[in-house]
């Protein structure tokens, strides 16, 4: 199987992530997926599922177009309407309220309407309003990677979700450091980001390592509910071919 870097087609289209017989590739050519086809629409929550090196964080870097697409075809919407939370998120050089808006700048924040009453309402929504009340005003400025915790950083690229207001919200393991301490409520900070502004953690990985009880006692906590389809992914292993 020849891999061509870029041979695949992008289109851009709202409302829908659609990858169509597209070889999930590395930048060298190290083949993850042979034949990727799946489609995912506005209002659907896709769980991905995997042990490490399965190719979850591989599948965001090619809809985020930082790797190439090597065949077929991947419908999406233009780059800006998607937002990519990782699980070590940046934080930018600057102010506490450049960390809300990144990478948007005050001037764009300004064109937007959105005043800085609002962002503390965003930092709120995630917990994170005691930060503002210790800095005391927008502009300080911090080493904002080494002050803010793990999970601090987690909800500060959650809060930017509210901010930007994006079609697809892809979340790439970005509660790791906040879930287990939570008081059992998990990841409730997602119910409140769909609530307010429509977006949709339409793609999230998971390493698939949560035991069944932990997945029964959250089931239990959501009320039964069941909003994700869940897709666990497998690499094939020297015992898979015994």
């Amino acid at each position: 199987m020849v891999l061509v870097p870029g041979s695949g087609h992008v289109i851009n289209r709202d409302n829908i992530i659609k990858f169509e017989h597209a070889p999930l590739a590395t930048p060298n050519g190290d083949v993850l997926i042979k034949d990727l086809t799946f489609e995912v629409r506005s209002g659907t929550n896709v769980l991905v599922c995997g042990p490490n090196g399965c190719g979850k964080s591989s599948l965001f870097r090619v809809l985020g177009e930082l790797w190439p697409l090597f065949g077929g075809s991947l419908t999406k919407p233009d780059r800006g309407k998607l937002f990519y939370v990782p699980q070590r998120p940046y934080m930018t050089l600057g102010s506490l309220r450049d960390q809300v808006i990144y990478p948007d700048t005050h001037e764009q924040q300004q064109r937007k309407g959105i005043s800085d009453q609002v962002l503390k309402e965003y930092l709120d929504n995630v917990q994170l309003g005691h930060i503002l009340e210790r800095e005391a005003t927008w502009d300080s400025v911090q080493d904002w990677m080494d002050v803010l915790s793990g999970g601090e950083k987690q909800r500060m690229a959650m809060a930017r979700l509210f901010y930007h207001k994006p079609q697809f919200a892809i979340l790439d393991e970005c509660t790791s450091a906040f879930y287990l301490h939570m008081d059992g409520r998990g990841n409730y900070e997602f119910k409140p980001i769909t609530e307010e502004t429509g977006v949709l953690p339409a793609l999230a990985a998971d390493d698939g390592n949560r035991d069944d009880d932990a997945d029964e006692q959250q089931d239990e906590e959501d009320g039964g509910r069941d909003d994700a389809h869940r897709v666990h992914w497998k690499t094939k292993t020297n015992k898979d071919t015994n």
